[in-house]
């Protein structure tokens, strides 16, 4: 039987990404540290909330120890949602993209939506956003 040729574990370079403001939700651990570190590599301004404190700030230090863009960190819990608002806002986060200004207020008001949009337009905070909203309130 023929060997496998070894797994590529090199990430797609996105020159767009440089220098483009990211936030993630639960990014100190697991799939969201991945991220975090993935988008600080690729050059993005990347903040991130997570309740794993200790966790987070040995990233945003291994993070800048690698010569990337040190992250900014909040602790915060998602389903608190006054706290991720206030994280939201503390990293600067006070004008919708277009996305998000197109969607928020259809799925607040209980509407389908189907939004299309290039990667790092604020797709994923155009749901999520409202649906934490939903949540803290039902």
């Amino acid at each position: 039987m023929a060997s496998l040729p070894p797994i590529s574990t090199k990430l797609a370079h996105y020159p767009s990404l440089q220098g483009q403001r990211v936030f993630i939700t639960g990014g100190g651990t697991g799939i969201g540290a991945a991220m975090v570190e993935a988008f600080a590599q690729q050059g993005a301004q990347v903040a991130f909330v997570d309740f794993a404190e200790a966790e987070s700030l040995a990233l945003v230090e291994k993070i800048a120890a690698a010569g990337h863009v040190k992250p900014w960190f909040c602790q915060c819990d998602v389903r608190d949602v006054p706290a991720l608002q206030k994280a939201v806002a503390e990293e600067g986060y006070t004008t919708p993209t277009p996305i998000q200004e197109q969607t928020i207020s259809l799925l607040l008001a209980g509407r389908d939506v189907l939004g299309c949009a290039q990667t790092g337009t604020g797709k994923t905070a155009a749901f999520v956003l409202p649906l934490l909203q939903y949540l803290a309130t039902h």
